[in-house]
């Protein structure tokens, strides 16, 4: 007999489970229906749309990224853990950060972006409060150009863009030339 998950937390890991095994534009409303045994007039209370549930989902995923992420004094040693943490993610949901953002429509890309930036904006204080710690930093290295914030924004748009190790490594690389 299947278990019968009713609160939207359980809901949400089901969805996660399902996108990784159909990639997160592959599941829909009756895949979780089917997996938590509840009808799909149900999922419906939890969800108003496949695109709804796409979103929370991705929001989903990302928090449990950001949880993750433990502070370090050093700022290299977090921009590698932050690499490792986004390497898994790739892994467990193959695709997920160039393919997520392609199935949802014009009238909710809004909604997407804005829950994507508030969530960006907490790892982009972390990692300035990493940078505020980072003994070794050079103390002459921000100016108006290259301020904490740059950075930090710098880095998180490499590292989301980046599509092998070596590009990744090669931003290690670059930060660290140019901080320390």
């Amino acid at each position: 007999m299947k278990k019968h998950y009713t609160t939207k937390e359980k809901l949400l890991e089901i969805c996660k489970e399902c996108a990784k095994e159909k990639g997160i534009n592959g599941f829909g409303m009756r895949d979780v229906a089917h997996a938590s045994g509840l009808a799909l007039g149900t999922i419906y209370n939890y969800f108003t749309d496949k695109e709804t549930m796409i979103i929370e989902t991705l929001l989903s995923i990302w928090k449990d990224f950001i949880s993750c992420i433990t502070n370090t004094e050093s700022f290299h040693d977090y921009l590698e853990r932050i690499i490792n943490i986004v390497d898994d993610i790739e892994s467990t949901y193959p695709n997920f950060i160039n393919n997520h953002p392609r199935h949802i429509t014009d009238s909710k890309i809004d909604k997407a972006k804005e829950l994507m930036t508030k969530e960006l904006q907490g790892i982009k204080e972390q990692i300035i409060s990493v940078l505020n710690q980072d003994k070794m930093i050079r103390s002459n290295v921000f100016n108006s150009i290259l301020t904490k914030e740059n950075l930090a924004r710098f880095t998180i748009k490499n590292i989301l863009s980046a599509k092998t190790k070596e590009d990744k490594e090669l931003l290690l690389q670059i930060v660290k030339c140019a901080i320390y």
